[in-house]
């Protein structure tokens, strides 16, 4: 997956990046109502996503967990947990993500005594407490520089609509903000939007 990766970034382009109106708008997207009535942490996202789309780097993403309506196709964006690396060396190991994603999940329901990994505990047992990068234990990520945030699902971004499968290409810019978004898929190579259309999610 490290070559696949590396050809997004290709498509993309180097920052900073460039956008007519016409094409920002096609590729902004809008917030929830929810988002701004309740004063949700998310709303940093829809402020940033010019600056991720300009100057984001492209880096892994996976799922932690997500609302259920989002693995089926629809109209309504929907909130996730997921994990990204800012670290090159974790550009070729989605097995490792998927690892520590499910190691994170593991702990809902639970109450661990260590705090560290109680704070994860609560949040996915709750669902609706958002956590923007927060970074996961070494103990849990064999050392690497990992992080569990949460982002928004933009139905618009992903092909069909839906997730189809738990990764997928993140923006951070972590030099100016927390947030973190979904790579719009006009970006994603074929080979990636091909299997995101083939393979069944085996969870």
């Amino acid at each position: 997956m490290r070559e696949v990766i590396a050809g997004v970034r290709d498509k993309l382009g180097p920052s900073p990046r460039s956008f007519g109106l016409s094409e920002w708008l096609g590729l902004r997207a809008w917030a929830p109502w929810w988002v701004w009535l309740a004063d949700d942490p998310l709303k940093e996202v829809y402020k940033r996503q010019r600056l991720l789309m300009r100057e984001g780097h492209v880096v892994w993403g996976h799922i932690v967990q997500a609302n259920e309506l989002l693995f089926e196709s629809g109209n309504g964006d929907c909130p996730a947990a997921a994990l990204y690396s800012p670290d090159p060396a974790l550009d070729g190991q989605l097995e490792l993500l998927r690892e520590i994603a499910h190691g994170l999940f593991d702990l809902k329901h639970t109450q661990p005594s260590d705090p560290e990994l109680s704070v994860f505990a609560r949040t996915l047992t709750d669902e609706l407490e958002r956590l923007m990068k927060v970074r996961v234990p070494p103990k849990l990520t064999s050392g690497y520089e990992v992080y569990y945030t949460t982002i928004m699902v933009p139905r618009k971004h992903v092909p069909e609509r839906k997730l189809a499968l738990p990764f997928f290409p993140l923006l951070i810019a972590p030099q100016a903000t927390e947030a973190t978004m979904i790579l719009p898929w006009r970006f994603w190579t074929t080979e990636l939007v091909d299997q995101w259309l083939m393979v069944p999610w085996e969870a």
